[in-house]
């Protein structure tokens, strides 16, 4: 390796536990202990003015981009 990084990538839905758990548990050995994470979840609902948003896109948006 050029730089002497290791690099791994997972894919999973960040609102569902279960499922972030088993990422990590299935981490290989010698990525145990992390020393730079990126996580790159997020999105956006609708156009309507705020008062006119709906109520599953904002409990969408905040479950994934802040849970």
């Amino acid at each position: 390796m050029k730089y002497s990084v290791n690099v791994h990538t997972s894919q999973c839905d960040v609102r569902d536990k279960d499922a972030v758990q088993k990422m990590v548990d299935e981490l290989p050995h010698e990525l145990r202990s992390v020393d730079i994470l990126l996580n790159n979840a997020g999105l956006a609902r609708g156009l309507e003015k705020i008062q006119d948003g709906k109520v599953e896109d904002w409990e969408e948006m905040i479950d994934t981009n802040v849970k």
